[in-house]
């Protein structure tokens, strides 16, 4: 079985492929709240639990544009944080702590071939429209963060630096294990100066989730030698 469970990104892997897929959306879910007792959406008790289900399965996780995209952003216009550097190293924390506990639970029935860490995509949102998105998502005050503005670069090259580097993050902080691997597509999907190349961006200019026949095609390429039918017919 593979299995896709995160924020609602994965439902760009909601295609008609054969085989046992199993896809599981959990809006607005962050890293932050995989490991919070009573939160609101619970995506980490769940995942917990789907990943005891009695089948053999390959385990996918889509998690960290909520934190990356809006949480940081909400928390940059409140004050309550000032630094990407440490934000990023607080969510890879508790990834690697939520990673162990499903590591440890399945250590008895090794019911986990593997579990796929996927990066984060970059934003598209360009910026005339990306205060009021974010207040969309988060209820930030748009005032607020234009002031924030003024301390940290909010431009939409600053925001997919703040993406890759994040992604870096992922990959050297989560845990080794024979079990975990990590893929990304944020490179790809940028130009040699760094910029979104054009078909990644939505038709909508307020739709916060890049192209999504275009990202899926990226990630097609990069899981293949995981799932079978990705690969050339």
């Amino acid at each position: 079985m593979y299995m896709f469970c995160g924020s609602s990104s994965v439902r760009q892997f909601q295609r008609d492929y054969s085989g046992r897929f199993s896809y599981n959306v959990f809006s607005g879910a962050s890293i932050k709240g995989l490991m919070r007792e009573g939160s609101t959406i619970g995506h980490g008790q769940v995942i917990r639990h789907m990943a005891r289900a009695p089948q053999r399965k390959k385990l996918f996780l889509m998690l960290g544009n909520a934190d990356a995209d809006f949480g940081f952003y909400r928390r940059l216009a409140d004050g309550a944080v000032d630094c990407a550097v440490a934000f990023a190293a607080s969510r890879v924390e508790v990834y690697g702590r939520f990673l162990t506990a499903l590591l440890e639970e399945d250590a008895e029935d090794d019911l986990l071939e593997s579990i796929g860490v996927l990066g984060l995509q970059p934003s598209p949102l360009r910026d005339a429209v990306f205060p009021d998105v974010v207040k969309a998502q988060t209820g930030a005050c748009p005032d607020k963060l234009r002031a924030a503005g003024e301390r940290h670069d909010l431009g939409h090259a600053a925001r997919i630096a703040r993406c890759l580097a994040f992604n870096d993050a992922l990959q050297a902080g989560l845990p080794r294990h024979p079990k975990l691997r990590f893929f990304r597509i944020d490179h790809a999907m940028l130009d040699d100066a760094g910029s979104l190349i054009e078909r990644f961006y939505p038709a909508q200019p307020r739709e916060h989730h890049a192209a999504k026949n275009e990202t899926f095609r990226q990630w097609k390429s990069v899981l293949a030698p995981e799932i079978a039918c990705y690969g050339p017919r």
